[in-house]
């Protein structure tokens, strides 16, 4: 049978009207509404006092068994020397070296002072020697006109 906009599941809309004022006439209806109210706060405001309840003693108890499961690792810094110690270390190696360098670049210095002032002695000389020379000759008249 198909369905139309008159009947649902088989029955027109009469029918189902009948059905329920039939039902309803079974029914007394709530006579005090504000105690059904009260009655059914009362009944849910029970009830969550008694989950709540169990919670708690639900929590108690797993903090009461809880152990920890997880450690932290060990520590790796536990058997080195401080770090502060280590830098230390480190900068004085760093100026000995640096100390070591300064005086073998001191001592070039100097010896390279020497050297060049042994050089340029000995240019003087020469150059002192060359002008005699040209002296001695321009006295004698050697190098005559030019």
């Amino acid at each position: 049978m198909q369905a139309t906009s008159s009947s649902v599941f088989g029955r027109t809309r009469n029918e189902m009207r009948a059905r329920i004022k039939n039902t309803l006439q079974d029914y007394p209806g709530i006579a005090d509404h504000e105690s059904l109210m009260r009655q059914k706060a009362k009944a849910g405001a029970d009830k969550l006092r008694v989950t709540e309840t169990e919670y708690w003693a639900n929590l108690k108890k797993m903090k009461e068994q809880a152990s920890a499961k997880w450690k932290f690792p060990e520590d790796s810094y536990k058997d080195r020397r401080p770090v502060r110690d280590e830098i230390m270390e480190k900068a004085d190696k760093a100026n000995k070296v640096m100390s070591e360098t300064a005086s073998s670049y001191k001592a070039w210095v100097s010896d390279m002072g020497k050297k060049t002032r042994g050089s340029t002695r000995c240019k003087c000389e020469r150059k002192a020697a060359a002008t005699q020379d040209f002296c001695r000759q321009e006295a004698r008249g050697g190098l005559g006109a030019l």
